[in-house]
């Protein structure tokens, strides 16, 4: 069986999705009754699991595929999930975060 993912992630770290918020996305959506509402207490890295192609920087555009898997693992804690914080780039020194890398993935279904 096949499924679809929507993943509503805010720009702000410390925004909390509301349940009657995301009641009313659900709302919203054509195929309300199979819809599950997933809200998760700590910060995760969402993805769909295949057509990862590559991970960029935004302010150079350099391949980081080999730097980018080491820096999540670094920025990952088990109680916490993802922290936010400043990350150096390794390809242009600009100070970012790993939210603003810009993660390419192919195939048909992907909205970006």
């Amino acid at each position: 069986m096949s499924g679809f993912w929507l993943s509503f992630i805010p720009k702000k770290s410390s925004y909390t999705l509301s349940g009657q918020r995301a009641k009313t996305i659900k709302n919203l959506l054509c195929y309300k009754d199979n819809v599950t509402n997933i809200l998760t207490e700590t910060r995760e890295f969402i993805a769909s699991g295949v057509n990862f192609e590559n991970a960029t920087c935004q302010s150079c555009k350099a391949c980081l595929l080999d730097w980018w898997q080491g820096a999540m693992v670094a920025a990952y804690l088990k109680k916490t999930g993802f922290i936010s914080r400043d990350i150096t780039m390794p390809c242009c020194h600009k100070v970012t975060t790993l939210n603003n890398l810009i993660i390419i993935f192919t195939g048909p279904y992907i909205l970006q």
